[in-house]
C-alpha cells in the first residue's frame, strides 16, 4: 500500500511526520492479505481482524512484524477499541464486505486501501466518493497486478 507504486504516500496522510511510520490495521488477515502485508513492510501493523482466527498463526510465520499486532475476530470491535491508534486500514475481506468496512473506517477519519472490487453498485460508489470528500481521507482500490515491479516493465 505504501510502496512507490501506490497511490497513498506518507506526505498525503495528514498529521504524520514524513519520517514516521503509518499505523495500519488489516481487516481480513488471510489469503489476499499476504500481498498487503508485503506492501506495508515499512509501516507498523497495529491490529488484525478476521472472523477466522485460524488465519493469524498461518500469517505470523512469514510476517514476523505482525506478531505484536492486536487481534480481533470482529473488525467493528477492532475499530472501536483501536480508533485512536490507527492511521490507515487495509481491507482484505470477501467482496461483499468491502463497502461496509470501507465506509466504517472512512467515517472514523481513517485512510483506506480496499481490495477490488471496491463496490457492487453505483450507489455504493457515489456514497464512498461523498464520504471521501466529507472525511478528508486518502483512499485507494488495490489491484494486485499493479503492485508488483513487473508492471513497471510494461511502461
Amino acid at each position: 500500500m505504501l510502496k512507490a507504486q501506490s497511490i497513498i504516500h506518507l506526505d498525503q496522510v495528514s498529521g504524520l511526520n514524513l519520517n514516521s511510520q503509518v499505523n495500519i490495521a488489516m481487516i481480513g488477515a488471510g489469503n489476499i492479505a499476504r500481498m498487503a502485508y508485503n506492501g506495508c513492510a515499512g509501516e507498523k501493523i497495529v491490529a488484525l481482524a478476521d472472523v477466522d482466527s485460524n488465519m493469524f498463526p498461518s500469517k505470523l510465520e512469514n510476517h514476523p512484524k505482525i506478531h505484536k499486532a492486536k487481534r480481533f475476530t470482529d473488525f467493528r470491535v477492532m475499530l472501536d477499541k483501536m480508533e485512536k491508534k490507527i492511521d490507515a486500514v487495509c481491507i482484505n475481506t470477501p467482496d461483499h464486505t468491502h463497502f461496509v468496512a470501507t465506509m466504517d473506517a472512512m467515517q472514523r477519519g481513517m485512510h483506506v486501501c480496499t481490495q477490488k472490487p471496491l463496490v457492487h453498485n453505483i450507489w455504493q460508489a457515489r456514497t464512498l466518493k461523498l464520504a471521501k470528500e466529507k472525511y478528508g481521507v486518502v483512499t485507494n482500490m488495490a489491484v494486485q497486478g499493479h503492485t508488483y515491479n513487473g508492471i513497471e516493465q510494461f511502461k
